[in-house]
Order: structure tokens, then C-alpha cells, then sequence
């Protein structure tokens, strides 16, 4: 078989812009594997942190690479032992993160993004989503997304969306339809929280920024009811208005997507009796020292979120299908491949409402 070529956008050194250029596509070779034609790859914030050479503290990180972990595609080509369902032609959410180099027990448990080998493309794989095509290792990480009005947007839910309901997942244990959430940091994985909190938990949201511009967008595309808040915490005194809010109570949960020293100190105290502090952000390794004393007089908890599983997408992309979730506006802009470092960086200076999306078109 001949080989195939495909543009891709190939980070070849930190802190300089990704070169396209033409590299070989995959092809599948074994019975369970498949390929599949991207339609669009969402921009994270994690492409900064690997951009910026920050993401080999945590993760295996090897350049030259291709980067993008949140596709969405039609089948190319699949093994003989990939069933009819995923046959070629069929639109698909990928689960990048259950790329997983072995089986050990959080993968057997569903819960790949814990794997202790993890194979995540554009980050320890380095062949990743902004590219015309990516190689799925087994047909498992293969979510069919017929019904879904707009695939190139949904890429979105492979992470941003992923990432924002597990973390809703964590807190549902402790909130009751009615009871308050408080959302920090209204980025795109934020904005996807305020939503899913609403929507599936039946909950009150707070959602808190410090920028004037994300709140008003907030406002604009998750659709709050009347006794939702949002608080501009850069002009007015967040704790107050969140205890005002709630009526002295405090909230049932808080969803941080910041993750910084400032906002754990600020908004850990606001956690009603038995509430849950859920860490998304990755703003700092470092946080205030835990006030063991009032986790233990309250029984409250904090907890760390990963990604997703892919049993979670499967459920996120059901939602999305009866529209429960919109993912379509959270995008603000649709960029070609060539604009991909062009889109790190305006996300690196902080002026990226939503998300960008590379989109394909055929």
C-alpha cells in the first residue's frame, strides 16, 4: 500500500510556533485499531503548558510532536476486529484519555485517565489531534456521535466537556436539586461546569470571575435563572456575595478552575457543612495549608479532578445529543490548522473567551 501523507502542526521547539508541514499519515495495523479523519480539535490550555515546555514535570514529553487531544472525526479505516457500528464513515468522539499503554486496574475499574501508562496523543504520544488524522490504538476509545448537529463544536466535549463533568460528577454526592455551586474561573471548562451543574444536578450556580468580559459571555450563553449569580471578584467582595447569596449557608460544592493559592484560601472557608472542594485548575502546584479543623468539625472534603473516562463521554455525548448541553456556543472562533500557534498564544495571554477550534473542512 502506498503511503499516505497528511498536514499536521508539528511543535519542534518550546516557546515557537507550530510548523505544518506534510508528515506520513497512519494507517491501521492491527485488527482492533482504527484511523480517524479529524473534523476539529479543540485548543486547551494544557497546549500552552506543553508549548511552553511546562508539561514535562508531569507527563513524558518528547519533540518533535504533534499536538491536539481533543478530536472529533468520521471513521478512515478500521481493523477487521472493529464492529460494524464503528463502521468507516461513522462520526466519532475520540477518548483520548483512555490511550493507555496497559491494562491495570484503573482501566479494568473505567477510569483510563488514571492509567499508569498513559498514551495521551499531542502530549506523552506523539502523535496528537491537530493533524488530519490520528491513529486510535483500539476501537474502545470510540464514542459514535450520529445526532450530534455540529462535530467540528464538539470536539469540545472530548476534554472541555469532559473535564467539566467529571468534576460535577465528584461534587453530586453532596448537592441537592436547589442547592448552591460556586464556579470559579468562567473559561471554557468553567462555562461547561455552570451548564452541567444546572442541568444535571439541578443545582443553583455562583459563577466567579475576575474578568468583566467572561462573566458577560457567561451570562449570554449558559442561559441562568433568576436565582443564579454571577460575581465580578476583581470589584466586589466575593465572599459576601456568595454568603448573601446562600443565605449564611455557604455552598454545596465549589468547582475550582483556577486552582491557585488565592482561590483555594478565598473560597474553601464558603463550603457549607459536608460540601466538596473539587480541584480542576492547574493555575499552581502549591495551595494554603489545609484547615484540618474545619474539614473534620463539617466533614468536608477535597478532591482532585483528571479529565474524564470514556464511559463519562459516552454519557456527556448523550447529553449533548438531547440538548442538555451546548457546546457550540462556548466556540468563539474557528481557526485553520496554519493558525494553531497563533491561537496558543493568544490563549497564553489570557484573551481567549470560550474556546478556538481547528476545524477541517472538506
Amino acid at each position: 500500500m502506498p503511503e499516505r501523507v497528511m498536514r499536521a502542526a508539528v511543535l519542534k521547539e518550546y516557546l515557537s510556533p507550530p510548523v505544518v508541514e506534510e508528515v506520513p499519515a497512519p494507517r491501521v495495523e492491527g485488527p482492533h485499531e482504527a484511523v480517524v479523519r479529524i473534523v476539529g480539535s479543540g485548543v486547551c490550555h494544557t497546549d500552552v503548558h506543553v508549548w511552553r515546555g511546562e508539561a514535562e514535570a508531569v507527563l513524558d514529553i518528547q519533540l518533535p510532536l504533534i499536538l491536539g487531544h481533543e478530536p472529533s472525526g468520521v471513521v478512515e479505516e478500521a481493523g477487521e476486529a472493529v464492529p460494524e457500528w464503528l463502521k468507516p464513515g461513522t462520526p466519532v468522539l475520540v477518548c483520548a484519555s483512555g490511550f493507555c499503554g496497559v491494562e491495570d486496574e484503573y482501566t479494568l475499574s473505567g477510569r483510563h485517565q488514571l492509567c499508569s501508562k498513559p498514551e495521551w496523543p499531542g502530549l506523552s504520544r506523539r502523535q496528537g489531534a491537530f493533524a488530519e488524522f490520528l491513529h486510535v490504538p483500539h476501537y474502545k476509545y470510540l464514542i459514535p456521535a450520529e445526532g450530534v448537529e455540529d462535530l467540528a463544536a464538539a470536539s469540545l466535549l472530548t476534554d472541555a466537556g469532559l473535564t467539566a463533568y467529571n468534576a460535577v460528577k465528584k461534587a453530586a454526592a453532596s448537592v441537592r436539586p436547589g442547592d448552591y455551586v460556586a464556579v470559579v474561573g468562567l473559561g471554557g471548562v468553567g462555562l461547561f461546569a455552570l451548564q452541567l451543574a444546572r442541568r444535571v444536578l439541578a443545582a443553583r450556580v455562583i459563577g466567579v470571575d475576575i474578568s468583566e468580559e467572561k462573566l458577560e459571555f457567561a451570562a449570554k450563553t449558559v442561559g441562568l435563572g433568576g436565582e443564579d449569580l454571577l460575581v465580578d471578584a476583581s470589584k466586589e467582595d466575593a465572599e459576601a456575595a456568595i454568603m448573601g447569596q446562600t443565605g449564611g449557608r455557604g455552598v454545596r460544592a465549589v468547582l475550582d478552575f483556577v486552582g491557585v493559592e488565592q482561590t483555594l484560601e478565598k473560597y474553601l472557608p464558603l463550603l457549607d457543612k459536608t460540601g466538596v472542594y473539587v480541584i480542576v485548575g492547574l493555575g499552581s502546584p502549591f495551595g494554603p495549608q489545609i484547615p484540618s479543623l474545619d474539614l473534620i468539625l463539617g466533614e468536608r472534603s477535597v478532591l482532585g479532578v483528571l479529565w474524564g473516562s470514556c464511559s463519562d463521554l459516552a454519557e456527556l455525548a448523550m447529553l449533548a445529543k438531547a440538548g442538555m448541553v451546548d457546546y457550540k456556543s462556548i466556540v468563539t472562533r474557528r481557526i485553520r490548522l496554519e493558525e494553531v500557534g497563533e491561537a496558543i498564544e493568544r490563549l497564553d495571554r489570557g484573551e481567549v473567551l470560550g474556546r478556538q477550534i481547528v476545524e477541517f473542512k472538506p
